[in-house]
This record gives C-alpha cells, structure tokens and sequence, in this order.
C-alpha cells in the first residue's frame, strides 16, 4: 500500500501512530465467445447486452458473499452467474473455455486477480462476461484475504475505510448505487445504500470524473462487502479505498 502521510492520535490515554494509505482497485469488464476469445461487445446478442453485478471486498472469492451478493444485487433474467474464481489458486480462465490455444482472455488476467464470469446459457453457452477485478501492485486476492477483522501478525491491525475516489468511464455508471453489505458469519446481511451522484463535486471532479466518497467510517474485514451494478456501457471502473491503519 501507499503510504501517503502520518499523524499522531491519542486514544484510551496513549497514543499511536495512524497512517492514511490507498489500496486502488481496478474493475473492468470484457466478452468472449465459448472458445475464450474476446468479441467486440455490441456483436453479442442484444438479449445479454445487460448490466452485471460486481461484488466487492469481504472475501467474496472463498465465502458465501457471492450468494447474499446475487439476492443484494439482481441478476437479469436472460444472464446467468456461471462461476468466480482467483486466478493462479487451483483455477484459472481454462476452467471456463478449455485449454484453447485460440483463447485471448488470459492475456487480460494477472494472478492473484478476482474474476467473475456470466453467460447466457448454463447448458450451452455461447458468450461469456468476464468482470476482472484487479489491484495495480498486488494480489487483490491476497489483499482481501487478509483483511482479517483480527490481524494475526500485529503488522498492521484493523483497516477502516474513510472515503472512496470513484472513477467511472462514463456517467450513467455514476448512477447506480453502491451497496455496503455488512453480514455476518450464519448468513444474515444488512445493506446500507450510497448514491455516488449525491456526493458534492467540484468543476474539476466532474471534469476529470471522479466523485469522492465520503463514508461513515467501517471496517474494511471479512463482513463487509460492496456491490454494484456495472452497465453494458461501461468497460472499466478505478476505486481508490482511502484507509487508516492504526
């Protein structure tokens, strides 16, 4: 992570040190036919041109959030969640297409990152979404599964997220709610919305497209997720997590 400044902060009559980083997080979206190779997006069928959901943080590449985040979150009728999966752990886009020496998907993958696929067809699929979540200096997978409520090695201890830059590559996707999914370890969930275009913005933030987040600060730990729809038109997404670390 980026360490950007330090201050000092008393708590409980002792005093720590707390420290601002960015973790930056890098969403894009891309189609391919069965064989693994990408397409121009407007040569699918129209019936599949549909947003789809991103799902954020908590662990949702190994635990259950993908299922609270699909009631969350709802999927179009004619696209099907098909699978998601942490590139380089036991899985890979060849779980999906085949060990196709045509495919070209896997030259936008990066190990450690966190890909979510949807189709047309369970039984007989003909196009396949790719949404590949990414982190520009790490595994985002390792990341995420190290954000631990509890942090085992003392190094860092509790993250707390505190404002997101969001960037999107056009504005209609500024639109669309994020959700801030807080459950818990047998299943509950409660979502608390945020509307990123009710965020107040200057003439150079809506010049350059961003909107900055200002959130009730949360623990950024294995029950807290964020989903989001991301729309047909856009084709990638950059999220700045602006955190504290005590």
């Amino acid at each position: 992570m980026v360490d950007i400044s330090n201050k000092k902060q008393t708590v409980s009559h002792r005093t720590v040190l707390v420290r601002d980083h960015t973790i930056p997080v890098t969403v894009k979206k891309l189609y391919t036919d069965v064989d693994g190779v990408i397409v121009a997006k407007n040569t699918i069928p129209a019936a599949i041109q549909k947003k789809v959901p991103v799902f954020l943080m908590g662990e949702f590449d190994r635990q259950g959030g993908y299922k609270i985040g699909l009631q969350n979150i709802a999927l179009d009728a004619e696209l099907k969640y098909l699978m998601s999966f942490v590139n380089g752990l036991g899985c890979s886009f060849a779980n999906v297409v085949g060990f196709s020496g045509i495919s070209t998907i896997q030259q936008q993958i990066n190990t450690g990152d966190i890909v979510l696929v949807y189709t047309d067809s369970l039984l007989n699929p003909s196009y396949f979404v790719w949404v590949i979540i990414q982190n520009t200096y790490a595994s985002m997978a390792s990341i995420i599964g190290n954000t631990e409520s509890t942090q085992n090695d003392r190094r860092i201890g509790p993250i707390v997220v505190h404002e997101i830059n969001y960037i999107a590559d056009n504005d209609n996707q500024l639109k669309e709610s994020l959700q801030i999914v807080h459950y818990s370890n047998i299943g509950t969930w409660k979502a608390n919305q945020i509307e990123p275009l009710g965020m107040y913005r200057t003439p150079f933030d809506v010049q350059t497209g961003l909107v900055r987040i200002v959130v009730k600060p949360f623990s950024l730990d294995q029950y807290m997720g964020i989903n989001f729809n991301m729309l047909y038109a856009s084709d990638k997404l950059t999220m700045d997590f602006k955190i504290k670390t005590v």
